[in-house]
């Protein structure tokens, strides 16, 4: 894709009615005289039902003075009722505007992200793939303009991922160059190569790092590109960066060559251990230094039998809840339901489903795992699915905390802090009689870091569960409009008491369902 290409597309508007796409500016809406075109723009159905009634649906097949028909115009401002009038006119729904980049009326609609306008279209027969005279589909616009409920909509309805614009640029290719971090996120998820390159040999890398974008940059690199790798032009990632002077872009590139040039050990060790690399430091510290360095001294300790008993007590519990925590389904959903493909059947029923909102199952759908998340669930990127009342991934257990294990998870941390208090007393009586060494230094430090960090998680799952808050939902609460009240402040509608959440978090009691939310079954159904 070239750069110039790139730049001439973002200055097409995507907000104003009068502004089309490819750039063409619409003349200026008068009241005089409304013809067919300016009738479907300003969405006056009586109007247009009036010049059909005298002209005759004929002049449907007409274009305006800029090349567009009727119907485009109707289909960029979402006028559902205007195009189904149109479609009982028996209207042409893919005549492609008479100008240079020949978009047709789907294309338009994606502009601005009318999901029902185009559901609408392809029910009568428009293709879900077809394309202006530059190969861009629906899918491609739909990322260039940032509608990702749009995007979520077409990829459930089957859009092709190997389509690619005249520039040999797909979907991910735009949403790296426009920085469209949750679109990016989702094409990943359901596919897209993220090393693909386009006929001027650019990644999405190359094209996010034009984009000025960091967060869009540090997700790519997850997908561990080759950074090194030059486009037609000569030029790497960090080379556009620097040509941008995207200044924290450069900043990350540069660390992370650094990493690959000096740190290529421990770089092959990570991506060995992979997603355990917390569970194996947590097993260095406990058995190559906590219990080496107790049984070293277990003569010595001896002299202080209840701390001793404390210790043993509760070191078998905690590694019976590590094993049941971090091997347990924590509450994974099902893929594939029911309740998805549905969804997307219901779109066009429902338009109150076109806005963004909690209570929007487009705005809800997973398409990693297709489904339809219930309310309180979350998508784990770490295991790649959706867990029902997700609290956190926990590094070090190499798992996501759900329904089915936080029990579990909730016995290991509080063993696991109370021996982490007895091990800060046990170093506090060794050092004050036998003195420091490196090894003892060392282990005093880790629990300088550790304990205090371990009873601060502690303290905040307590906290948690005595408000009926997940971890997810307390550090991103201003996210969820269910943990609103009507004046836009914070308002727990779960929270049931100190005593009825704690036994609903111990499941002696059923927990509540509030709103739109999905049954087992996969259905869709309302409490």
């Amino acid at each position: 894709m070239a750069e110039e290409d790139h730049e001439l597309s973002a200055t097409t508007s995507n907000s104003a009615i009068n502004v089309a796409p490819g750039g063409t500016t619409a003349p200026a809406l008068k009241i005089q005289a409304v013809d067919i075109f300016r009738a479907s723009q300003l969405g006056d159905i009586e109007r247009c039902q009036q010049i059909i009634h005298e002209v005759g649906p004929q002049i449907l097949l007409e274009y305006d003075e800029r090349g567009h028909t009727a119907v485009h115009w109707a289909c960029l401002a979402g006028h559902n009722d205007i195009l189904r009038f149109y479609i009982q006119c028996n209207a042409p729904l893919d005549k492609p505007s008479n100008n240079e980049l020949a978009p047709k009326p789907i294309h338009w609609a994606c502009v601005n992200g009318h999901i029902l306008t185009v559901d609408l279209l392809l029910q009568h027969g428009v293709s879900i793939n077809t394309t202006d005279s530059r190969g861009c589909t629906p899918l491609i616009l739909a990322t260039q303009y940032g509608q990702s409920m749009l995007v979520g909509y077409l990829i459930g309805k089957g859009a092709r991922k190997d389509f690619t614009d005249a520039d040999g640029d797909n979907a991910l290719h735009w949403a790296a160059f426009k920085g469209h971090l949750e679109i990016a996120q989702m094409l990943i998820h359901v596919g897209f190569n993220s090393k693909s390159k386009d006929d001027v040999g650019q990644t999405p890398m190359h094209l996010a790092c034009l984009s000025g974008n960091l967060d869009t940059v540090k997700l790519l690199h997850k997908q561990k590109p080759d950074l090194h790798l030059k486009d037609s032009n000569g030029k790497t990632p960090l080379d556009l960066a620097k040509g941008r002077k995207y200044d924290d872009i450069v900043a990350f590139l540069e660390s992370n060559l650094k990493i690959d040039t000096y740190c290529s050990f421990y770089k092959k060790a990570s991506n060995f251990l992979g997603n355990r690399k917390h569970v194996t430091l947590h097993m260095i510290i406990m058995f190559l230094f906590g219990y080496p360095l107790y049984l070293y001294h277990l003569q010595f300790l001896r002299e202080f039998p209840i701390p001793n008993l404390l210790f043993v007590f509760f070191n078998f519990p905690m590694w019976y809840f590590f094993y049941k925590a971090s091997k347990s389904d924590p509450g994974f959903l099902q893929r594939n339901s029911d309740a998805y493909d549905m969804t997307l059947k219901q779109v066009s029923l429902h338009k109150e489903w076109e806005k963004e909102s909690e209570n929007n199952p487009l705005s809800r759908l997973c398409h990693t795992c297709k489904l339809v998340r219930p309310q309180r669930a979350k998508h784990c990127s770490v295991t790649a699915r959706c867990v029902d009342k997700m609290d956190h991934h926990c590094a070090f257990i190499n798992n996501s905390i759900g329904p089915k294990n936080r029990v579990a998870f909730l016995i290991y941390l509080t063993c696991l802090v109370v021996c982490s208090i007895i091990s800060v007393y046990f170093i506090k009586l060794i050092v004050y009689e036998f003195g420091f060494t490196i090894v003892r230094f060392l282990f005093v430090t880790l629990c300088g870091v550790f304990v205090p960090l371990l009873s601060f998680m502690l303290a905040s799952q307590l906290y948690c569960i005595s408000v009926n808050l997940t971890t997810n939902e307390k550090l991103n609460m201003h996210r969820y409009e269910y943990l609103k009240d009507s004046r836009g402040n914070f308002h727990n509608p779960y929270d049931r008491g100190f005593v009825n959440n704690w036994m609903e978090f111990l499941h002696f009691v059923p927990p509540l369902k509030l709103g739109i939310d999905v049954g087992k079954e996969g259905e869709l159904y309302s409490v």
